[in-house]
């Protein structure tokens, strides 16, 4: 079976059981589903579900991606490769993030405008 220019096959199923399968390739899937389904075992929520802690399958060291005031996520390399250390670094991003939000500055990077007003 092909669905926009993709094979598809299934074992199993049959031309009664196809349309209730097909609608499941329709949705959207969220980030983080897809971590959970590809490896569950690689993925930690840490601070009440704020940063996510994962590690992809093509790399050694540990991801975080976590949630600033605004709602949007930032994702950054911890650059560890243990899992407890990259756990303590992805905490303290957060932290750091959180604190520059509430004094003002930038949560990620510097602006010219934030480095100006410094000097």
């Amino acid at each position: 079976m092909q669905i926009n220019g993709i094979a598809y096959t299934f074992t199993g199923i049959t031309s009664y059981t196809l349309p209730t399968v097909l609608p499941q390739f329709n949705k959207p899937i969220a980030l983080t589903d897809v971590l959970q389904l590809a490896a569950p075992a690689l993925v930690h929520y840490l601070r009440d579900g704020e940063v996510i802690l994962f590690k992809r399958s093509r790399s050694r060291v540990w991801k975080c991606k976590y949630k600033l005031f605004t709602g949007a996520w930032v994702r950054v390399s911890t650059r560890k490769t243990n899992k407890d250390y990259a756990a303590q670094v992805a905490c303290d991003l957060y932290d750091e993030a959180r604190y520059r939000e509430r004094m003002g500055l930038a949560p990620i990077q510097k602006t010219f405008a934030e480095i100006a007003r410094i000097s």
